[in-house]
């Protein structure tokens, strides 16, 4: 282990990883390219190669953020072309800052309507965390689940509902950081 080397804070680490991947899109013209072809096919095209596919998941979430108006004010710019949009939608998805206001959004919806997160929803929370944790390499931040049966713990469940002893359903999972702490307890019905 290399104990001279100095260690960037979350912050700046996370700074200085969205840096280079915008610049890394905006001055790669095969990115450029890849981009291009994933977001706005042309039947003349050639096949997707395997580095455009890659693009595949966050492309879906892109789809799945367009189509919920809150989401795509609050992260996209309406007057881009596509592929702008997922460049956007990546540097932004991968804050771990911004996956906490999602995950507060989702809840509050989930309160006021008094239900648990939609499959898109979820989704949307999971490839979200899941461009997150692409900044990490030895930890990663996970969803924290809850069994439905478990006793109330107001310590580590966030209550949907204003009574009940027990777990009834869950509404949302929580969210673990990097460093295994629960910024975020599962959203449940008692």
């Amino acid at each position: 282990m290399n104990e001279d080397k100095p260690q960037l804070p979350n912050s700046a680490l996370q700074g200085t990883v969205r840096t280079t991947l915008l610049a890394l899109l905006a001055s790669d013209q095969q990115v450029q390219q890849a981009l291009r072809e994933l977001c706005a096919p042309s039947p003349s095209a050639a096949p997707l190669t395997v580095e455009c596919q890659a693009f595949g998941p966050e492309r879906e979430l892109l789809d799945c953020i367009n189509m919920d108006p809150a989401l795509k004010q609050a992260w996209l710019s309406v007057d881009e072309p596509v592929e702008r949009q997922l460049v956007r939608l990546i540097a932004v998805a991968s804050q771990w800052d911004q996956l906490l206001l999602l995950w507060d959004r989702l809840a509050a919806r989930c309160k006021d309507e008094q239900r648990h997160a939609s499959a898109t929803e979820q989704q949307i929370l999971a490839r979200c965390l899941a461009l997150h944790n692409l900044v990490w390499h030895e930890h990663q931040a996970s969803l924290q689940p809850v069994q439905t049966g478990t006793p109330f713990d107001p310590l580590s469940h966030e209550r949907g509902t204003l009574h009940g002893d027990t777990v009834s359903a869950q509404w949302l999972p929580g969210l673990r950081n990097a460093a295994g702490q629960l910024q975020r307890k599962p959203l449940v019905r008692t």
